[in-house]
């Protein structure tokens, strides 16, 4: 079936409207940098847009992971559980419709780092966490991504258009326990520094990983986010979790 621009551009604006828990950014992929497209060419060669789909996290225990079955290839969360049932909604519809659309694997390992599409919009930035920084919520955001097969021009529901989020505070930087900042965010030093905490072990009944929250918990990045003080039920669990974690060597 052949969409044109205008037609694409409604059929994405009616997702919008549905699902407004949530915001969306539908990017044509040529927006997006080379390391990107070519991801988007071998994992859906017709697609020609990206839709991201940005859903805001407002109690800590919906972002905390768990291991259903013992294992790390059943991990999951409440809100990526909820992100992922938006996408696969959505799928549907473009399916009835005659729409090719795929969604990207998460968290299996997809090769495809949603934050660099995220911001291909032109709505948030990576800040100096690493973090996807999103203009209302900050770093409180999860990020899914689907491909579709109809482009439509930029579309995104984010009301504050920004590139400039990170507040440029350091907090991040200065209660990092890995010392994972010295010349920019080192990934694999945050990664070891983890597993040797043991985060990717699931622990009790619930097979829960006990990701260290710290750059997340001291984040003031984003307007919404900012009436969340340490007072908030979000931050005392993440304070909560990083305490037990020290307290056990872990």
């Amino acid at each position: 079936m052949e969409y044109r621009t205008h037609a694409a551009n409604n059929f994405y604006a009616g997702i919008i409207k549905t699902y407004k828990e949530c915001d969306f950014s539908f990017i044509p992929i040529h927006y997006l940098k080379e390391r990107e497209k070519q991801y988007f060419k071998r994992f859906m060669g017709e697609a020609k847009t990206a839709i991201v789909l940005y859903y805001p996290v407002k109690n800590i225990m919906d972002w905390t992971w768990n291991c259903p079955d013992g294992t790390i290839a059943s991990e999951t969360c409440n809100i990526d559980e909820r992100a992922a049932t938006i996408c696969k909604d959505i799928q549907n519809s473009f399916i009835t419709n005659s729409i090719n659309t795929k969604i990207v694997p998460y968290p299996e390992t997809s090769g495809l780092q949603f934050r660099f599409v995220a911001i291909a919009a032109g709505y948030g930035e990576i800040g100096r966490n690493a973090h996807y920084l999103h203009p209302q919520w900050g770093v409180r955001i999860h990020l899914r991504v689907l491909a579709s097969e109809i482009q439509s021009s930029l579309l995104c529901s984010i009301k504050t258009k920004t590139n400039k989020v990170c507040l440029q505070c350091n907090r991040c930087i200065d209660t990092c326990p890995a010392d994972a900042f010295k010349n920019g965010f080192d990934g694999l030093q945050c990664r070891r520094f983890r597993k040797n905490r043991g985060e990717y072990i699931p622990t009790g009944p619930k097979g829960i990983l006990r990701y260290c929250k710290k750059c997340v918990m001291v984040c003031k990045a984003g307007k919404n986010n900012r009436k969340y003080s340490e007072k908030s039920t979000f931050y005392k669990t993440a304070q909560k979790d990083n305490r037990e974690q020290t307290n056990t060597g872990n």
